[in-house]
């Protein structure tokens, strides 16, 4: 068995980059509702290029 090793991560949560955003969370504690939007793959391919599953 190994030992346990805590860590922290920083998480981006502003990260998905294939949604346009209303605005940025600052904080996860913060209780409030980001609204976004799926963007359209062939108006945004760079958003996209690294998924294999789509066929532009």
């Amino acid at each position: 068995m190994r030992k346990i090793k805590i860590e922290t991560r920083e998480v981006n949560l502003n990260a998905d980059k294939k949604r346009f955003w209303l605005g940025t969370l600052k904080n996860i504690n913060e209780k409030i509702m980001n609204r976004s939007y799926p963007l359209n793959p062939q108006r945004f391919p760079k958003a996209f290029e690294l998924n294999e599953d789509l066929d532009l």
